[in-house]
This record gives structure tokens, sequence and C-alpha cells, in this order.
């Protein structure tokens, strides 16, 4: 199940990250030790997602649970704020 890749190469976790759903990320990882580094086929990770889409609470979590940093770059270059930037995510980008 932890391998499983949907088209876009979301693996469940990052399915989980995208729709903010912090409580499936905690039981994922503690249940079925899935890779929480996976990168999707864009070469995102799990705080590039949550950038893209406004995910605040997964983007907490992930920061705090998870040990993702701020200033994680993906296979463009870019921080999760850069993705925020270009995916227009006004509120997230305030906070």
């Amino acid at each position: 199940m932890k391998d499983l890749r949907d088209p876009r190469g979301y693996t469940p976790f990052l399915c989980a990250v995208e729709m903010d759903d912090v409580d499936t990320m905690l039981s994922l990882r503690d249940l079925y030790e899935v890779d929480t580094r996976a990168r999707c086929n864009e070469g995102n990770s799990a705080i590039h997602i949550a950038a893209m889409f406004g995910r605040w609470n997964a983007i907490k979590k992930l920061l705090l649970k998870f040990e993702f940093k701020v200033d994680e770059l993906n296979d463009k270059g870019e921080t999760p704020l850069k993705v925020a930037v270009n995916f227009r995510q006004d509120k997230l980008i305030q906070i």
C-alpha cells in the first residue's frame, strides 16, 4: 500500500496532505511506516503540495511532527513559499 501511486505520482500520504487530512497523515506514518519524504511526478514533496493547495493544517503538522523545513526545495529549486506564490495562495502567504 505504501508504494502505491496515482497518475500524478501521489502516494496515499501525499493525497492525505492534499486533502489537509492530518489524522490520516499521522496514521499512515505510524501504522504503515510510509515514506513521508516521497515526491510526486513533478518533484514536489509533501510540504510543497500543502503549499500548492493552501493546506495550512497539513503545513503545521509537517513542520511540527514530520520535521519538514520551510526552506526545503522541490526538484525545481522552489521553496514552499515560492510554490504558494505561484499558485496564488494569498491567505497562506499572509500567514
